[in-house]
C-alpha cells in the first residue's frame, strides 16, 4: 500500500455516481479522467477511484497507472442502465415528470404524459376513451421509489467516503461526477454530509455529467431524451435533481461545473483550484460539543473579491465518533398543522395495557396528569410529564407506551420507538407494541426492522390478520410484490370475513398486473398477465360482498381491470 501521503500532498478521489449516470455520459467521463490522469496526475499526488459503492483496490495510491487501469476497466451497473430503460418503456415519461406526477400530485403533467401515452400506445385508435391514469401512476410511484433508494446509496457511500478520509491528513478533494439526483427530503441528510466533510478537511466538486445534451428534437419521440418532458412543460422549472450536487460542492467549499462537454477540461480547472488556498482558523464563542451542525461565513471587506468557504462544521469534540448518516425520510403527504399522526385507537389501546398494571407507586400522578394532557391534544406537556413517570424505578409498561404516542405526535419518531421497545420489553405479549413499532420503524425509512418486529408479533400470533395485514404492507412498499400476496392470503384464510384483508389481496394483484404489462411497439400491444386481473378482481368482489366501505372505488378498479383486459393480448 502507498505511505500516507503528507499533508502538503494533493488528494483526490473521482467519484463515479453510478447511480445516476447514464451509459453515454459514463464513458464520456471515463475518457476524460484517464486523459486528465495521464497529464494532470503529479508525482506524489495520490489518488482513489471511486465507482459506485467501493474504492477500486480498496485503497488510495500514488501510482497512475493503477487508477487508470482502474478508471479504464470500470463498468456502470446494471441497475443504473435498467432505469434508464424504464423511462422508456410504454407510458414514457422523465424523472422530474414521475416526481411531479407521484409526489406533487401535478394534473398538468399528468395530463401531459397521457397525452404522450396516447399517441404511443396501444390506445391510439381511441384516446378520447381510455383513462391512462392507473399506467401513469403506477408507474410514476415506482420510479420515484427508486429514485429514493438510488439517492439513499449515494449520499451513504459519499459521506462514508468523506468519513474515511478524515483519517488522511491534509485537505482532500471528491470530484462527484453525476448526472443529479432526487433531492425530496434529503436536506438533513445533506447538512449532515456537509458537517463531516468539514470534519475530514474535504472539498467537494461536482460535474454534471450531462454536458450539453439537455435538449432533443421534441417533435421525434425516437430519439427524444427521457430527462425531455416534449417542450410543453421545461422540466428546468422543477429543478429536482441539480439541487443537492450544487449544495454538497458550494457548502463545502468547491463548486460545481456544468453545461459543458468539456470534462477533461473541467477536472483540470478543479485541479488548478484545489492547488491554491487561503486556510482560516478561529475558536468557536459556543463551546458546547452538542453534535450539531453550526454554520459559517466567511466575508473580506476589500471590493471585488468573492469568498468560496464551507458552510458550516458538526460540533463534535476531538477524536468523537462521526454519527451515521441519517436515512431520508419516505415521501409521504404532510399532516395538518398540529394534527396528531395517531391511529385512532389509541386511547383504547393505552387503556388495555393500563387495565393490566394500572398503579405505578410514586409516578401515579405524574402519569395521570401526563395521559390528562394527552387526552386534550397538549402533546408536549404530556410528554414532559409522562418521561418523568417513565424514569420511575416502578414505572407500568402502559406509562411508556402513552410516552411513545406522545413523541411520536410531535415527530419525534426515534424517541417513540425507544419507549415502545422498553414496553416491548416489559409486556412481549401485548400485540399493540409489535404494530406501533413497525409503524415507527417505517416512519423512520427502516422496513428491515419494521419487518423483523412484526415477524416476531406472527411467530406469537400466527393467524392475526393485523398482523398479516401490516407485513403485506410494507413488502408492497417494499415492492416485493409476490411476497405480500402470499401474506395477504394467509390474511383472508385467517379470517374470510376481514375486508381489509380482500382489499389489500385485490390492490396487490392490480398493482402486480399493471407492473408486469409491458408495450410492444412492433405489434402495437399490452403483453400482460390476465390472471393477475382476474384474481384481482375476485378480491374486489370479495371486498364488496363481505360489506368494504369504499364500494365506488372497488367497483371503478373493477370497471378498469375489464377495460385493460381486453386490450391486452
Amino acid at each position: 500500500a502507498a505511505p500516507p501521503p503528507r499533508a502538503d500532498r494533493r488528494v483526490y478521489v473521482l467519484f463515479f455516481d453510478q447511480e445516476h449516470l447514464t451509459q453515454g455520459a459514463y464513458h464520456r467521463l471515463q475518457g476524460a479522467a484517464e486523459d486528465y490522469l495521464l497529464s494532470e496526475f503529479k508525482p506524489g499526488d495520490v489518488g482513489g477511484v471511486l465507482i459506485g459503492e467501493k474504492m477500486v483496490g480498496n485503497r488510495l495510491t500514488t501510482d497512475r497507472e493503477e487508477l487508470m487501469a482502474a478508471v479504464k476497466t470500470s463498468k456502470l451497473s446494471p441497475e443504473a442502465t435498467s432505469r434508464a430503460r424504464d423511462l422508456q418503456d410504454w407510458p414514457r415519461m422523465s424523472a422530474v415528470e414521475a416526481i411531479r406526477i407521484a409526489v406533487n400530485y401535478d394534473n398538468d403533467v399528468l395530463n401531459q404524459v397521457a397525452e404522450r401515452a396516447a399517441r404511443e400506445g396501444p390506445s391510439t385508435r381511441n384516446a378520447g376513451q381510455a383513462d391512462l391514469t392507473p399506467d401513469i401512476m403506477n408507474k410514476a410511484r415506482s420510479i420515484v421509489q427508486e429514485l429514493n433508494q438510488s439517492t439513499r446509496q449515494t449520499l451513504t457511500t459519499l459521506a462514508a467516503l468523506a468519513n474515511g478520509l478524515g483519517r488522511v491528513p491534509g485537505r482532500k478533494t471528491i470530484v462527484l461526477m453525476s448526472e443529479g439526483f432526487y433531492t425530496q427530503n434529503v436536506e438533513e441528510a445533506l447538512r449532515q454530509i456537509v458537517g463531516i466533510a468539514a470534519r475530514s478537511n474535504v472539498r467537494i466538486y461536482a460535474i454534471d455529467a450531462r454536458g450539453l445534451n439537455r435538449t432533443t428534437d421534441a417533435g421525434d419521440p425516437s430519439v427524444m431524451n427521457p430527462m425531455e418532458t416534449g417542450a410543453a412543460i421545461p422540466t428546468d422549472l422543477y429543478n429536482t435533481i441539480e439541487d443537492a450536487p450544487n449544495t454538497l460542492a458550494v457548502d463545502t467549499g468547491g463548486y460545481v461545473i456544468r453545461n459543458t462537454n468539456a470534462f477533461k477540461a473541467a477536472l483540470t480547472e478543479i485541479e488548478t483550484d484545489t492547488s491554491h488556498y487561503y486556510v482560516i482558523g478561529y475558536s468557536p464563542t459556543n463551546t458546547k460539543m452538542d453534535g450539531t451542525f453550526r454554520q459559517i461565513a466567511v466575508k473580506v471587506r476589500r471590493p471585488g473579491v468573492s469568498v468560496r468557504a464551507r458552510k458550516g462544521y458538526l460540533a463534535l469534540p476531538p477524536g468523537a465518533a462521526v454519527p451515521a448518516l441519517e436515512a431520508p425520510k419516505p415521501n409521504a403527504p404532510a399532516s395538518p398543522a398540529g394534527a396528531m399522526a395517531l391511529a385512532p385507537e389509541t386511547q383504547a389501546h393505552v387503556r388495555a395495557l393500563a387495565a393490566r398494571e394500572p398503579k405505578s407507586g410514586a409516578a401515579q400522578k405524574l402519569a395521570d396528569e401526563g395521559w390528562d394532557r394527552y387526552t386534550k391534544g397538549d402533546l408536549a406537556g404530556a410528554s414532559a410529564a409522562l418521561d418523568q413517570a417513565a424514569a420511575a424505578p416502578d414505572a407500568a409498561p402502559w406509562i411508556s407506551y402513552a410516552l411513545g404516542f406522545a413523541q411520536f405526535g410531535q415527530g419525534q419518531t426515534k424517541d417513540a420507538v425507544a419507549s415502545w421497545e422498553r414496553v416491548r420489553r416489559s409486556a412481549p405479549d401485548f400485540q399493540g407494541a409489535y404494530l406501533d413499532l413497525a409503524n415507527g420503524y417505517m416512519t423512520l425509512d427502516d422496513p428491515v426492522r419494521a419487518i423483523a418486529v412484526l415477524r416476531t408479533a406472527e411467530r406469537r400470533w400466527p393467524t392475526d390478520v393485523k398482523v398479516l395485514n401490516a407485513i403485506g404492507t410494507i413488502q408492497v412498499r417494499q415492492q416485493v410484490l409476490d411476497d405480500a400476496i402470499r401474506t395477504f392470503e394467509k390474511a383472508v384464510q385467517a379470517e374470510p370475513k376481514d375486508t381489509t384483508a380482500y382489499l389489500n389481496l385485490a390492490r396487490t394483484y392490480e398493482l402486480r398486473f399493471y407492473k408486469m404489462r409491458r408495450y410492444s411497439r412492433p405489434g402495437g400491444t399490452q403483453a400482460a398477465n390476465p390472471e393477475d386481473a382476474k384474481k384481482a378482481i375476485e378480491n374486489y368482489r370479495a371486498y364488496l360482498k363481505h360489506g368494504g366501505p369504499d364500494e365506488a372505488g372497488a367497483k371503478a378498479a373493477i370497471e378498469r381491470l375489464k377495460d385493460a383486459t381486453k386490450k391486452a393480448p
